[in-house]
């Protein structure tokens, strides 16, 4: 708890409500408050709490309460207008929301609040509130008001009352001690040195200085500075205090690893941290700077820094480790079992090769140290080499152990035998050269060592054996042996036991372990229990090992009746074989007892251990205590019985459980190898601790182990009997050409020349050869073995050599250039004269042999390669290949698609191979690529889900096989060959994949795969392959690894008339798969399409053969040393005036060129006079860029001088096409005629008559031919013809509105010479905006587009007029009554539903009163025009009644007829009510006599009178 700073030092307690409180009265400025050191409901010093004390807490570092006004009274402060802060949390572990505690000001009776609190957060918040704005008298106090009554806990309480002025200032200083940094240099300020200046309101003072505060290397010691504080109201104050500076020091690291040497020095470079000052005035020391081996684990290290002015020191614990672990090496050696014990015995010293380590080895340790005649031959055996730290490290060598027995030479009087059938009872005699007496010998056959003769008793001199009839060859071996049998124990009766008294150092309550071999028969004895071993006295046992009789399952007891505690343990069933040896243990370390069956823990659990009684024996076979009920003894057979002191371990129980021992082996106590008795009495091996044999009991020959040594020795010397002569080998060397195909195939016969037996007839002899196969990478020569076997297995090799050649000829390449000028864009072609079909051919480029061109496909043609551009000299070679032909295969996609390849077994019954390429990229389940599994026998073959490929399956023998899965993942999208093979002769089931061995395991001889199911590729039963495969092959025998790898070779060893099954998947289309093996079983597609899931050419499968590099090759040049090529022409020339003629190179020149350059020409002669009359011979020279020169010579004609004339012409203007014709004018000065000429144009010249045929520029030539006096002459006359104008115009049109647009015309104003628009090469093309369905109204015709050879073609538009349609107009039910109402007729319009204007006499109202009135409808539409008019007549009839009749024709011109089922009165009024006529119905009534109008029709009938007006037109 931090004291509060009070003006006065003085407190005391008073007593207030129950609460300590200040007895002084006197405010303070400043409180701090963190709640320590508190406890229970008593608060801090001046501190009040108001309300249930006992609601309040003050433990744990913090203020809590909880209830609803009670309140928490900070002491009393000089004001509370200052700073509050404080830290406050729930006392839960959860947020609340809206969960608030009031701060505010209490003067001792009420409390007023200025400020709320949310303290709904679990975990503690900082909280600052400022009462300078407080105008309240009193204390500032915490006040609960939350019904809830969740905790409220307050922490870190700081309040400042406000200062408004200080009178003056306080300086408090305190000693500090500081470490400079790495570099010597720390920087102090003057809160490290304040310790509580203030200033009058005893507020700290914040604005310090010191005097110093940089301190460096020069300052290590004490330093007095000077502490200045200011007020801020103008007082200071000053205090000093000691700064100690002492350097920066720390040991860099914790752990020192010893070296190779075991040592490590510790140095100041090494040693200190990088943090560590460094100053050139302080030493630096270690009090301990050499560690060795014997610091291992860990010490404490002091660095002392000594300086001007004093010391400093760190110490740190550093673990001293050895990480170094010790190197075994050992060596071979060589031993022989003793004659006399029957081992050999071999320690660690004798093999030890220098093994060493870097603190030194502490022990040494051999896997296996006694060696017997069992173990003869090598043995492998380890060296495990211990340090002090617990390292080890191991070597493993070689002991051979070899047998006393002497070798002996073993000889035959002869070993050639022929099996002709002539002498096949011959046989011969096997000779020893001495023998060893005590020895027995006897030949044996070497391959399954029965015996043939023997065994004979050693002599010390030569034994003789005879081999008996022999008919094939045979090898036989003499075998040496000691005889011996082992012995064992049997007691057979219930009262048989073996005892002895336990010696007196064995006390087994510390552990102990007993083991034997044991043989026993449940059920045997009348017992109800088998007891195997006991300790203790007659009436107390110590140790109990016993089995029941009925359930055979084996119970410890510790202490029944000896005084200790009854502990015991039991397995829970039978660990033991009945009728059979099994190695029982029983091991007790103590705490925990095992049962270990043939070295493998049975069964396990803690007991007391055992207190030995007084006197107490051991028995086998008989527990010996009286005490418990009824004989407890054991029925059967005990070997080889051992007891040791401590707790054995399964391993070291495991290995020598099978073996003899010496007796002086680690812990043993007793071991009785039952091998000797003398009376009743066997002897311990180890102390010659006597055991007697009671109640009966015997030795018997039924051991388990022999430990009366049997040694043997098999003599190195074999003698094979028969036909060992070997046959004679006779080759021959061959050549053959390798196919299309790429591969070659050739049998042994080739290469036999006769090879012959000295037994076996020839036929008889079998012929192999070690390479039969033979592909483009054997071109050349090849040495082929020849080996021959005859019947009775002897063989003979002998070398031939296989030439193979190449169907690809080698043929000349040529170039049709041998040079390229520098720059060149084009290069040049390369060619050979002849090719081979099938073979493609490549251009490439010598010097890396990449391709420059290709490949070509042969074609019994000459072929061409282009170069491409040469930059430089180039020298090309042109190599041919025979590409293989991929051929098919199938694409599965795994949704039920499969090969049926039917049930036949195809004898694959006890070894099979499976080969065959896959593709694909499925993961994630397993991919089935073959199978015939029934699920109780048969394989299946398939790729599991990581993508590594598995031969799985069962035999009759039962219980599931497997290969185990390939260490490579095929799932890669690329293409595999995997295999699998099966042999049940051998148990070996083995997975190859791209021809390698990867995965195999030995499964256990087993008897047949057969099973009727379907042999299915790419499926088995529901669970389908993803992806694609080719040639699936499968073999009745398992492959070998050689033949295996040729199999995945893409070009390699196929032979499918060594299968029993074999698809190579070439078919390409339909759903028959063919079986190309002698089976000849054809699978059959299964769910698959016969066309599309077929792979027309397997990418990644291509047999890439043969090739040949042709032996010439053609170097392009590329430099210029290809001279000119000169072309001349013969000229005339005229003497001139001078009679001098000149020349020039260009005159002669013919088109002189050079493949690189620009040329320069020059004559040898070139100016003529009057002696050169007549042919001169000119020589014309061409050098190019390169002084590559050429020349050429040519014939100059010189003829003698003439006059030269000039022709004038008169201008031609510009013409027209169309224009008529028009003559040329112009003269020579010689006055001779001159002649025309077009020269081109569109113009004919007739004499000097120009004709315009068409349009463009025109040249004609006037010519003067000249004479004996006067040279010719010539000159042009040129003009331009334009176009002549044409005008296309659009013809107008009409059409009305609603019928179908016109076709559009064109007339045309301009043709000229009769032409018309059939000389327009594009008619122009006539268009409007207007649709068939456009309003009425004008619209443009355009024209676009035209075109003629000799005009231009301006358009014209035209106008569309869309006229109003004719629409009809119908006016009826004139007729009308007068009835007071306005009376309108129908009307209807065609087309219907047209809009129209009616009006009656002019006006637009209807009529209503008697009359006639001119009715006029006039079509109101914008695209219908139409009307018609009509006359509505309104009548009256009084006292009559309208009624529907029938009368026609309405109205009528001439008749009417009424028309009725009886015959009436038919009367015709007027309108005025005026009878005109009188008829009868059914009659035909003429009206013609009557004037138009409209009239009243009255019908007449029994009992009605029917109305209806007529009009008559």
């Amino acid at each position: 708890m931090k004291k509060l700073l009070l003006p006065l030092i003085v407190l005391f307690i008073s007593a207030l409500e129950g609460f300590a409180q200040c007895t002084d009265s006197t405010p303070v400025w400043v409180v701090n408050e963190n709640f320590a050191n508190l406890s229970g409901t008593t608060p801090p010093d001046c501190w009040t709490p108001v309300g249930n004390p006992n609601s309040f807490n003050f433990d744990a570092g913090r203020a809590s309460f909880a209830y609803q006004g009670e309140m928490l009274v900070l002491p009393n402060t000089v004001n509370a207008t200052g700073v509050l802060t404080f830290k406050a949390r729930n006392g839960t572990s959860r947020t609340y929301g809206g969960l608030t505690m009031d701060l505010g000001i209490y003067d001792g009776t009420t409390f007023t609040k200025v400020f709320a609190i949310d303290y709904g957060q679990p975990s503690f918040q900082s909280f600052t509130f400022d009462f300078s704005s407080n105008q309240l008298n009193g204390n500032i106090a915490f006040r609960g008001n939350n019904s809830s009554n969740i905790s409220f806990l307050l922490d870190d309480v700081h309040y400042q009352s406000t200062c408004t002025s200080s009178s003056s200032a306080t300086a408090v200083a305190k000693d500090i001690t500081v470490k400079l940094d790495a570099s010597g240099n720390v920087i102090v300020n003057a809160s490290q040195v304040d310790n509580g200046s203030i200033n009058s309101c005893e507020a700290p003072i914040t604005n310090l200085s010191l005097d110093k505060t940089l301190f460096t290397c020069d300052d290590l010691g004490a330093n007095t500075v000077t502490l200045t504080a200011d007020d801020g109201f103008g007082n200071t104050a000053t205090a000093t205090a000691v700064i100690t500076v002492e350097p920066a020091l720390a040991i860099g690291f914790g752990t020192i690893s010893l070296s190779e040497s075991g040592q490590f020095t510790l140095t100041t470079e090494n040693g200190l941290s990088s943090g560590t000052t460094q100053c050139e005035g302080i030493t630096y020391t270690f009090d301990k700077t050499d560690f060795s081996c014997e610091d291992v684990g860990g010490l404490v290290v002091t660095v002392t820094a000594t300086y001007e002015g004093g010391t400093a020191s760190a110490t740190r614990y550093m673990e001293i480790i050895d990480e170094y672990g010790p190197a075994a090496l050992a060596n071979d050696i060589n031993v022989t079992i003793d004659e006399n014990t029957g081992m050999a015995v071999i320690t660690a010293d004798m093999v030890d090769n220098g093994s060493s380590d870097n603190c030194g080895i502490t022990s040494m340790q051999l896997s296996k140290t006694i060696f017997t005649c069992s173990d003869q031959g090598l043995n492998t055996v380890t060296l495990d080499v211990f340090d002090g730290g617990g390292r080890t490290d191991q070597a493993t060598f070689t002991v051979m152990v070899n047998s006393y027995i002497p070798e002996v030479e073993v000889s035959a009087t002869s070993t050639t035998v022929c099996f002709d059938g002539s002498n096949e009872n011959a046989g011969t005699t096997i000779n020893t050269d001495g023998s060893m007496v005590g020895v027995k010998y006897s030949l044996r056959n070497s391959a399954d060592s029965s015996v043939i003769d023997g065994p004979l008793d050693g002599t010390g001199s030569g034994l003789s054996f005879s081999t008996g009839a022999v008919s094939e060859n045979t090898t036989f071996q003499v075998y040496a042996e000691v005889p011996s049998s082992g012995k064992a124990l049997s007691l057979p009766s219930s009262a048989d036991y073996l005892a002895v008294a336990t010696p007196g150092s064995f006390d087994y309550s510390a552990g102990y372990t007993f083991s034997a071999w044991v043989k026993e028969s449940l059920g045997g004895i009348s017992n109800s229990y088998n007891t195997i071993f006991y300790a203790g006295g007659t009436t107390g046992s110590d140790i109990e090992v016993y089995q029941s009789t009925q359930s055979g399952v084996f119970t410890v007891v510790h202490n029944r009746g000896n005084g200790g505690t009854l502990s015991t343990f039991g397995t829970s069933t039978n660990p033991l074989p009945s009728g059979e040896y099994a190695h029982l243990s029983v091991t007790f370390d103590g705490t925990t007892v095992k049962l270990l069956v043939n070295g493998v823990e049975a069964g396990s659990g803690t007991i007391l251990p055992p207190v030995k009684s007084a006197g107490s024996e051991l028995t086998f076979g008989y527990l010996n205590n009286s005490g418990f009920p009824g004989y407890q003894s054991f029925d059967g057979l005990m070997d080889d019985i051992r007891v040791y002191d401590t707790a054995r371990t399964a391993r070291s129980i495991s290995d020598d459980m099978g073996r003899c021992i010496s007796g002086s082996e680690d812990n043993l106590v007793l071991y009785y190898d039952l091998e000797s008795v003398s009376g009743t009495i066997f002897t311990d091996l180890v102390s010659s601790t006597p055991a007697q044999l009671k109640n009966g009991g015997a030795q018997t020959d039924d051991a388990a182990v022999s430990c009366a040594f049997d040694c043997y020795k098999i003599m190195s010397t074999q003698i094979t009997v028969g036909d060992d002569v070997a046959p004679t080998v006779m080759v021959q060397d061959i050549e053959a050409q390798v196919g299309s195909s790429g591969i070659l195939s050739i049998s042994a016969d080739l290469i036999d020349n006769g090879s012959s037996d000295n037994c076996s007839a020839t036929s008889a002899l079998t012929y192999s050869l070690d390479k039969t196969s033979f592909s483009c990478a054997d071109l050349g020569p090849n040495t082929v073995t020849l080996t021959v076997t005859d019947e009775a297995g002897n063989s003979a090799s002998a070398e031939a050599t296989v030439t193979i050649t190449s169907l690809i000829a080698d043929e000349t390449v040529t170039s049709s250039v041998s040079g390229l000028c520098p720059g060149d864009t084009e290069g040049t072609t390369i060619g050979i004269g002849s090719s081979v079909e099938g073979v493609e051919y490549f251009l490439r480029n010598s010097a890396d042999n990449s391709i420059v061109d290709g490949p070509v496909a042969g074609s019994g043609e000459a072929l061409s390669f282009a170069t491409g551009v040469l930059s430089q000299t180039t020298t090309f070679n042109v190599i041919g290949m025979n590409a293989g032909d991929a051929g098919s295969g199938l694409d599965f996609d795994g949704m039920g698609g499969y090969i049926n390849a039917g049930t036949n077994a195809r004898d694959m019954i006890t070894a099979m191979t499976i080969g065959m390429w896959v593709k694909t990229d499925h993961s994630g389940s397993t991919n089935y690529l073959v199978g015939k599994y029934d699920g109780y026998r048969g394989f299946l073959m398939y790729i599991n889900a990581n993508g590594n490929v598995v031969l799985d399956g069962r035999d009759a023998s039962g219980g599931y096989k497997s290969t185990g899965a390939s260490t490579t993942a095929v799932n890669d999208d690329a293409w595999h060959y995997v295999t699998g093979t099966i042999d049940l002769t051998t148990g070996a089931w083995k997975i190859y994949v791209d021809g390698a061995l990867e995965s195999s395991a030995l499964n256990g001889v087993g008897s047949s795969l057969f099973n009727s199911q379907y042999l299915t590729i790419g499926a088995l039963n529901s669970e389908y392959f993803r992806g694609q495969i080719d040639e699936v092959a499968f073999w009745n025998t398992a492959l070998d690894e050689d033949t295996i790898a040729l199999q995945s070779d893409v070009c390699g060893l196929k032979n499918p008339e060594t299968s029993v099954g074999f698809f190579d998947l070439n078919e390409g289309e339909g759903t028959v798969v063919t079986d190309l093996s002698p089976s000849a079983i054809n699978g059959a597609l299964m769910n698959m399409d016969a066309t599309t899931d077929w792979i027309s050419e397997v990418a990644g499968l291509e047999c890439t053969t043969c090739e040949l590099q042709m032996t010439t090759e053609v170097t392009i040049t590329v430099e210029d040393i290809t001279p000119p090529e000169v072309v001349v022409k013969d000229i005339s020339v005229r003497l001139g005036e001078d009679n001098t003629a000149s020349i020039t190179a260009a005159d002669i020149d013919n088109g002189s060129s050079d493949e690189c350059s620009e040329i320069t020409l020059t004559l040898d002669i070139s100016t003529f006079d009057a002696s050169h009359l007549g042919e001169n011979t000119v020589t014309l020279t061409a050098v190019d860029g390169n002084g590559n020169s050429a020349s050429a010579t040519a014939i100059v004609t010189v003829n003698p001088y003439k006059q030269a004339q000039t022709i004038t012409v008169t201008a031609v203007d510009d013409r027209v096409y169309g224009e008529a014709d028009f003559a040329l004018s112009a003269s020579a000065s010689s006055g001779l005629d001159v002649s025309y000429a077009v020269i081109s144009g569109p113009v004919t010249v007739s004499g000097a008559t120009v004709s315009i045929i068409g349009v463009g520029d025109a040249v004609i030539e006037v010519t003067q031919a000249g004479n004996d006096d006067f040279l010719n002459a010539s000159a042009e006359i040129t003009f331009s013809i334009s176009p002549a104008a044409l005008t296309a115009t659009a013809d107008n049109q009409s059409v009305a509105y609603g019928t179908a647009l016109p076709d559009l015309t064109i007339s045309y104003a301009g043709f000229v010479n009769g032409e018309d628009a059939s000389v327009l090469t594009t008619e122009p093309v006539a268009s409007t905006t207007a649709t068939n369905s456009s309003d009425v109204g004008t619209y443009p015709i355009s024209l676009t587009a035209g075109a003629a050879a000799n005009y231009t073609i301006t358009h014209v538009e035209g106008t569309l007029t869309i006229l109003k349609a004719q629409a009809t107009v119908e006016i009826s039910d004139l007729a009308h009554l007068v009835d007071g109402t306005a009376k309108e007729p129908t009307i209807t319009t065609d087309p219907a539903g047209l809009n129209y204007v009616v009006t009656y006499d002019g006006a637009s109202a209807a009529p209503s009163a008697i009359g006639e009135y001119e009715v006029s409808v006039v079509i109101d539409e914008v695209n219908y025009e139409g009307s018609a008019t009509a006359t509505l007549v309104i009548g009256q009839v009084l006292g009559l009644t309208n009624t529907e009749v029938r009368i026609f024709p309405n109205p009528t011109q001439q008749s009417f007829e009424v028309r009725s089922s009886e015959e009436q009165v038919v009367e015709v009024y007027d309108l005025a009510g005026q009878l005109q006529m009188r008829t009868s119905t059914n009659l035909v009534t003429d009206v013609s006599q009557l004037s138009d109008g409209t009239y009243l029709i009255r019908v007449l009938g029994d009992d009605h009178t029917v109305y209806r007006l007529i009009k008559k037109n």
